[in-house]
């Protein structure tokens, strides 16, 4: 999809008061890729990229599975639901992967706030399939976070051209993607915010769970990456104040699952990436973090060792944070918390969306039996596309083309209304056949 950027004073000023952060450069367009299974601060890291949204300071494009936890999906769609975009797209790992007990209970949180939580395959978005489909349509660069495993994106990458593109994945992540911000690795030899040690230059679980989608993932990826080390997240802990916000909200409620009662402090491996991906390195008095450029060794079962300095090829950097680079005039690690629990426990602001506009217009074509419909994107705050058969939604395109059966009650007419986050369509654009090439 496409969405231009518009700049006016009064968002300017809205975003400062309410963040003290003025992104230099529009709002990023991202695609949150989680696992969200086992540890709760994946629900946490959601929470602040939404209430980053609210600030709007960032453009979520879609959230993704890349676990095979059944209930790891409806518990993603739970918090898109409490900050009022229900229509965000959430896509599912469909193929092989990993499968492990949630600690944070995500059955019970999906079971909780969902009526219907979607459960079958059958009725699942594909992931490899919605990256495709998004990436292709952008005509701006996107920004991919990772807090789980890789799986996904080396999917991602070894897919071959399909109905959205001409382009193999890697070809298509080359053109459309900005960097990869990936949470994984372990890179300091610190005690975390617990006392734990952490072991110098070992993987952590986001790597070593589906090591191979790991390695094969990094060592193929064709654009920046940005590593979020194990040591800068499990160095800060917040969560604790989520049991001053409404006892129905789906985060606390997590936290409280999580800890098998009130909700207490957690490490921030999965949030830090979050605030990193949306304003990265920070601004003026409020830089969180440097970036030490180098270049990455994969080894067996996703360890790897890490060289620091300038190398040829793609960009590659990993954090630092106050305690690595104490001369950098960095915030310390209390104020970085304080920072990420104010997003944490903001309250969903849910202001009314403008409606989007309607699309203009509708090129029909046709390929191997089958109606193919392209179209301009409507703006900048479309979340998808939903497509009628008369009164009937057939499908919902995530990007500017559809793909239909031709004979599928080819005498009710088509139409097409672009959706907002919030799920409010737009006026509906009638798909005009007569000059339909054959």
């Amino acid at each position: 999809m496409t969405f231009r950027f518009e700049f006016f004073v009064f968002w300017v000023l809205s975003c400062a008061m309410l963040s003290c952060f003025t992104p230099a450069m529009g709002q990023p367009r991202v695609i949150f890729d989680t696992d969200a299974m086992t540890d709760v601060d994946d629900i946490g890291a959601l929470a602040v990229l939404h209430a980053l949204a609210d600030r709007g300071e960032v453009h979520i494009l879609a959230t993704i599975v890349s676990a095979k936890h059944e209930y790891a999906a409806p518990a993603v769609q739970v918090v898109n639901e409490y900050y009022g975009r229900p229509a965000i797209p959430v896509g599912a790992l469909l193929g092989p992967g990993v499968h492990l007990n949630s600690n944070y209970k995500a059955q019970t949180l999906a079971k909780r706030f969902l009526r219907e939580p979607i459960l079958l395959t059958s009725q699942r978005i594909d992931a490899v399939r919605l990256y495709r489909e998004i990436l292709a349509a952008s005509d701006e660069k996107v920004i991919i976070m990772t807090i789980g495993y890789a799986t996904n994106l080396r999917d991602l990458l070894e897919s071959g051209p399909d109905e959205f593109s001409p382009l193999t994945g890697k070809e298509l992540v080359a053109a459309r993607v900005e960097k990869w911000v990936n949470m994984g690795g372990n890179f300091e030899n610190r005690r975390r915010a617990d006392g734990f040690p952490h072991d110098m230059n070992n993987t952590n679980v986001n790597w070593e769970r589906d090591p191979q989608a790991a390695i094969t993932a990094i060592e193929n990826w064709p654009t920046e990456i940005v590593y979020v080390g194990r040591e800068i997240g499990h160095s800060l802990r917040v969560g604790a104040a989520l049991k001053d916000t409404p006892a129905d909200n789906p985060v606390r409620v997590a936290y409280e699952l999580f800890f098998g009662g009130e909700a207490k402090d957690h490490h921030c491996a999965d949030l830090s990436t979050v605030l990193y991906a949306v304003r990265g390195l920070g601004s003026g008095n409020q830089r969180y973090w440097e970036l030490e450029t180098g270049r990455i060794s994969m080894k067996e079962g996703a360890k790897f060792s890490w060289e620091t300095g300038d190398f040829p090829g793609r960009k590659e950097a990993r954090l630092v944070d106050a305690l690595t680079r104490p001369d950098a005039g960095l915030l310390s690690l209390p104020e970085v918390e304080k920072v990420i629990s104010d997003l944490l426990i903001a309250a969903p602001q849910k202001r009314p969306l403008p409606e989007p506009p309607a699309v203009e217009q509708v090129d029909v074509s046709t390929s191997n039996g089958k109606l193919v419909l392209s179209w301009p994107a409507a703006g900048r705050d479309v979340a998808c596309y939903r497509v009628y058969r008369g009164e009937q939604v057939v499908g919902t395109a995530y990007g500017t083309r559809f793909i239909i059966e031709e004979n599928d009650d080819a005498a009710a007419p088509l139409a097409i209304r672009a959706v907002n986050a919030a799920g409010t369509e737009g006026r509906l654009t009638r798909v005009i056949l007569r000059e339909m090439a054959r």
